[in-house]
């Protein structure tokens, strides 16, 4: 609702954050909760950005980048690089969620002391923009996806003109392209009014929650300003203080 422009895996991700977000933080164990979120968000995150290299550009590249690597350090004992890689780069990221989790805890557990210093301040008014986005498909990208998939399957009819080596270096680039421009002029345009058309079947039932949704940018557009403004100690912006009153106003705002 809020960017039609963003790709469904971003939604995907949301979901997923939001509704691990439901299930582990509770006031019981909560920084438990948010270090466990913040682990599994963020390994989420690397694991979705794997799955959509390997959707995208097969097991040839896999394959190409271990063979790059072996002949670069000319080392024969070097096995599954592109494995390890990956397996480096999840880990890389659960253990920058969970510092991550250990400070967001730290600053909500910190919220509610800053609250007593009278930091809150009255709601201000937000202006609710137009959202509406016309969607159309590019005949452009459709014309070139077209081109693309009869230059690449032709070549299993036979008399094809044009032969590809299998695993080379042009099939994986014809085979990364049709994906993209696939996804840019087919998927992505008929998910988003399937999408669409699902959201207005369902604004009558759930026009409350949508509308309070679509208020939320602009009414921490006017947290962030007015927290600016009252940041200032003597002649100068005190940015602890700026951070302060944004949190205490985010996180307590009715």
């Amino acid at each position: 609702m809020l960017s039609p422009h963003a790709p469904p895996t971003a939604y995907i991700a949301l979901f997923f954050q939001g509704l691990a977000g439901q299930l582990l933080l509770g006031k019981k164990y909560f920084r438990a909760g948010a270090i466990a979120l913040g682990v599994l968000a963020l390994t989420e995150s690397a694991i979705q950005r794997i799955l959509v290299l390997i959707m995208i550009y097969g097991k040839t590249f896999w394959k190409a980048l271990d063979e790059f690597v072996l002949k670069l350090f000319s080392a024969q004992h070097i096995n599954s690089f592109s494995l390890k890689l990956a397996i480096a780069y999840v880990l890389f990221h659960a253990v920058v969620g969970f510092f991550i989790g250990r400070i967001a805890s730290s600053l909500a557990i910190k919220a509610t002391e800053w609250k007593k210093e009278n930091l809150l301040f009255e709601k201000g008014t937000a202006v609710l923009q137009d959202q509406s986005h016309s969607i159309r498909i590019n005949k452009m990208i459709v014309f070139v996806w077209i081109l693309l998939m009869v230059l690449y399957f032709q070549q299993y009819i036979p008399g094809g003109i044009f032969i590809l080596g299998k695993e080379s270096m042009i099939q994986i680039i014809l085979r990364t392209l049709i994906i993209i421009t696939g996804w840019m002029a087919v998927i992505s345009p008929l998910l988003k009014i399937f999408l669409r058309r699902k959201l207005e079947r369902s604004r009558g039932k759930y026009e409350e929650e949508i509308i309070a949704v679509m208020k939320l940018l602009p009414e921490t557009k006017y947290i962030v300003a007015e927290s600016w403004k009252r940041s200032v100690t003597g002649h100068k912006k005190s940015r602890r203080l700026f951070f302060k009153i944004v949190l205490v106003n985010i996180v307590y705002r009715d």
